[in-house]
Order: structure tokens, then sequence, then C-alpha cells
């Protein structure tokens, strides 16, 4: 019986490091546990930037590509003389619109110079007639120089 009783002691032993070697490794595990997901969560992230990184680089190469194909195109065409020549011509027309409309405002600014004078001239005096006169041959000068 005695037998019995230290194997009964022994057994009750190695249950109680069993229950403790149970216990710690749970407490181990809920310790390595988060930091081994947080790890490996993270190697996720770097692989999935690594991954779309990867797809803009090819997209970019793509549109690349066909933006040079389609300039070459449009220079070999013709389209970029006929651009150009159209562009100049818009030019040209912007400043001659310019011009014209600088010619009427000076137009508008001697007529009002005119009808200002009018007020002044006596019609009686001749002088006064010969100045307006003197003032419409200005007026066409500064027309006939535009």
């Amino acid at each position: 019986m005695k037998s019995r009783r230290v194997l009964s002691g022994w057994n009750a032993c190695t249950n109680s490091n069993r229950k403790a070697q149970r216990g710690s490794a749970t407490v181990e595990a809920a310790i390595v546990l988060p930091i081994v997901m947080l790890a490996f969560m993270a190697v996720l992230s770097i692989i999935r930037i690594a991954v779309t990184y990867q797809r803009m680089q090819q997209a970019l190469n793509q549109v690349s590509c066909q933006l040079s194909q389609y300039s070459y195109l449009y220079a070999i065409s013709g389209l970029k003389e006929q651009h150009d020549k159209l562009n100049k011509e818009i030019n040209e027309a912007v400043d001659e619109l310019k011009k014209q409309q600088d010619v009427f405002t000076a137009f508008y600014g001697e007529m009002q110079s005119i009808t200002e004078n009018m007020g002044q001239i006596n019609v009686s005096d001749i002088n006064d007639m010969e100045s307006i006169i003197n003032l419409a041959g200005n007026l066409k000068d500064t027309a006939d120089s535009y």
C-alpha cells in the first residue's frame, strides 16, 4: 500500500505540474499570439502595397506607350502643322480685331470732342467753322492711319 500512496503522490505531483504547464502555455499564447498576428498583418499590408505599386506602374507604362504612339501619328499625319497654322490665323484675327476696336474707340473719342466743341462755337463765326472742318480732317487722318 505504501507504494500506492507514493504512486498516488507522484500522480498528484504530475497532475499539478501539468495543470501549471497548461496555464503557463495559455498565458504565453495570450502574449505571443497578438504579436504574431500583428506581424502577419504587417507583412500582408506590405505585400498589398507592393502589388498596388506594381499595378500603377504597369498602367502608367501602358498610357505612356499609347500617348507616344498617338503623338507620333499626330506629327506624321500633318495634323500638327494644320493645328499650328490654325492657331496662327486665330492670333492674327484677334490682333486685327483689336486694331479695329482701337479705331472705333478713337473715332468715338473724336466724335465726342466735336460735339463738345459744337456747343462752344458760334454758327456765324467762319473761323470756328474752319476749325470744325480741320477736326473732321484730323478724324479722317486718324482713321486712315489705322
